[in-house]
């Protein structure tokens, strides 16, 4: 039997083909934002390190403070905490300038769905064997 034999299973509603349209819209506009999204979860990756960095800048500062015991010690460790945040802010905004310029240049990859898997074709009601070609060509008997 060969393939131009073969019989396909119409939908099983109504509103088959409209799903399936849909779903394949979407998985279009995903393949979109993703770069987007990429950006934007490197984002909040940044700015999370950026809030660990301040939140160890604050501690080093309470201890340096504790230990001082003269005011140049004391104006040594606020210049020390105000460096480590300015260099924490300026890495952060380029790094998130980064991210961000990638996702408008179009260098981000996309990363593409997975070849769509053919459609089991057995057939229900009278049990005829059909044939089925498959991703590399060869026939793959199916029988109900």
């Amino acid at each position: 039997m060969s393939s131009e034999t073969m019989h396909v299973r119409p939908p099983t509603s109504p509103a088959h083909d409209f799903y399936e349209v849909m779903f394949q819209g979407t998985d279009i506009v995903s393949s979109y934002w993703q770069p987007m999204l990429k950006a934007i979860g490197r984002w909040q990756l940044e700015v999370s390190h950026l809030g660990a960095r301040q939140v160890r800048a604050n501690m080093m500062l309470a201890n340096s403070l504790a230990r001082a015991g003269t005011s140049s010690a004391m104006t040594q460790a606020y210049r020390e905490y105000w460096d480590e945040l300015s260099q924490s802010y300026s890495e952060a905004n380029r790094n998130i300038a980064t991210a961000l310029s990638r996702t408008t240049a179009g260098s981000s990859a996309v990363v593409h769905m997975p070849s769509r898997r053919s459609r089991d074709t057995l057939q229900l009601i009278d049990g005829v064997e059909v044939q089925v070609q498959d991703a590399e060509g060869a026939y793959v008997r199916k029988v109900a």
